[in-house]
C-alpha cells in the first residue's frame, strides 16, 4: 500500500489534486484535512531534533523514534482500511503539512508526496477574495484579523515552500512530484497523466469526468465552505488563473514579486 500526502500553499490546487487521486476506486473518498497527522509528524521532528538532549531517554536510537512514529501513523491507516474495506492506497491533504512532507517520506517507507504550486500573485488575490467573503459573512479568522496585507501573505507563501526547496537528502525528491496549478487546469490530460504515472493510480479519466468523491465532506461549517472556493467540486477550469492582474494594486504586485522572487523564478512565473 502506498500513502500519498498532498501539500502546497493554500489556494494552490491541493483540493483538485486530492479529488483526482481519490477518483481511483482503490482509494477511500476525499477526507477532511489531515491536521492530526501533522501534529504527529511535528512531534517526530521535535523528538529527532532533541534526541541527544531529551528523546534518548525514551528511545535507544533515532531509528526507535522513527519506528514508533511510523507505528502511530500506520495504526491510523489500519483504522481507515477497516472503515473502507478494499482500500489499497490512501491519501491525505493538508496545506499546513507541506513543510513536513520530507518527514512523512522519511518515516513511512511507502509514502510519496505531491506538491502543488501556483503563481503567488494569484494565491494572494484568492486569499483576498476569501477575506472579503469572510468579512461579508461576519466570520472572524486569522485572515480577517490580518487585514489586506499582500507582503504578509507573500511571506506566508514562501514559508510553505522554503523548508522543502533545498533538502540535504536529495533522494527524497524522487518520491515527490511538483505540479503547477496553471498546467493542471490548462492541460489536464497531460498533468493528470503525469500524476497517474507517479502514483500508479487509475486516474486518467478524471480530466474528462471529474467526479469528486465528496460524500464525507458535505456537512461543512460556513468557514470551511468558504475556504473551498468557487471551483471546488466542479469540472476542471482555468477561470481562476491570472486574476491577480485585476484584483491587486500595483504596489501589492510589486511587494509580492519582490518577496516571492525566488519562487516566481523557480516555479516558472517570472516575466508572466
Amino acid at each position: 500500500m502506498t500513502v500519498f500526502f498532498i501539500g502546497g500553499a493554500p489556494r494552490s490546487g491541493t483540493s483538485l489534486a486530492h479529488a483526482a487521486i481519490c477518483s481511483d476506486p482503490a482509494l477511500h473518498p476525499m477526507l477532511p484535512e489531515a491536521r492530526y497527522l501533522r501534529h504527529l509528524i511535528r512531534a517526530h521532528r521535535y523528538g529527532k531534533a532533541a534526541f541527544d538532549t531529551e528523546t534518548r531517554d525514551y528511545f535507544a536510537h533515532p531509528e526507535g523514534l522513527r519506528a514508533f512514529t511510523a507505528s502511530q501513523i500506520e495504526a491510523i491507516l489500519d483504522a481507515l482500511r477497516l472503515r473502507f474495506p478494499g482500500t489499497r492506497h490512501q491519501t491525505f491533504r493538508n496545506p499546513d503539512s507541506t513543510p513536513y512532507l520530507p518527514d512523512f517520506i522519511e518515516v513511512l517507507e511507502d509514502a510519496r508526496a505531491i506538491v502543488m504550486v501556483r503563481d503567488p500573485r494569484d494565491v494572494v488575490a484568492s486569499l483576498f477574495a476569501l477575506q472579503d467573503a469572510e468579512i461579508a459573512k461576519g466570520i472572524e479568522s486569522r485572515l480577517t484579523r490580518a487585514g489586506r496585507d499582500a507582503a504578509m501573505l507573500a511571506r506566508t507563501y514562501n514559508s510553505f515552500y522554503a523548508p522543502i526547496s533545498n533538502l540535504a537528502d536529495k533522494a527524497i525528491y524522487r518520491r515527490m512530484l511538483t505540479l503547477r496549478y496553471e498546467d493542471m487546469v490548462t492541460d489536464p490530460d497531460s498533468i493528470f497523466g503525469r500524476l497517474a504515472t507517479f502514483t500508479g493510480l487509475d486516474i486518467g479519466g478524471f480530466a474528462q469526468n471529474p467526479a469528486w468523491r465528496t460524500e464525507l465532506l458535505r456537512d461543512a461549517s460556513p468557514e470551511t465552505a468558504l475556504w473551498r472556493g468557487p471551483l471546488w467540486g466542479k469540472p476542471v477550469s482555468a477561470k481562476r488563473t491570472g486574476l491577480w492582474r485585476d484584483a491587486l494594486t500595483a504596489d501589492e504586485i510589486s511587494a509580492i514579486e519582490e518577496i516571492c522572487a525566488p519562487y516566481l523564478a523557480g516555479f516558472g512565473y517570472a516575466g508572466v
